[in-house]
């Protein structure tokens, strides 16, 4: 009898699944963390290229040559690629980040 019995209690362990919630507060902070690195990145990506940063109060302006003059990256392109390394790189921060939103 004992023997059926712990079969039963393992099977019923084997069924039994963890659900982890969070909150939508954590899963928007989440979603706000990976939109905010990525834009980021694409804009570090864009200043690749040049930008002439124009005269504002006492800075008398700036011009930052291209270091890209061949290739054309599109920034679209960083912040995937960003995107994509956020995900996978800061887990536990970006946890909560819904997957049906990805």
């Amino acid at each position: 009898m004992r023997i059926i019995k712990f079969a039963y209690f393992n099977i019923l362990i084997r069924n039994l699944h963890m659900v982890i919630t969070y909150t939508i507060g954590e899963q928007i902070g989440a979603i706000v963390l990976v939109i905010f690195l990525s834009a980021l990145g694409g804009m570090l990506l864009s200043l690749l290229a040049g930008y002439k940063f124009a005269k504002f109060g006492c800075f008398p302006g700036y011009t930052l040559k291209p270091l890209l003059t061949k290739v054309r990256i599109p920034p679209i392109i960083a912040m995937i690629v960003v995107g994509c390394v956020v995900r996978n790189f800061f887990g536990s921060a970006v946890s909560p980040y819904n997957n049906k939103w990805a």
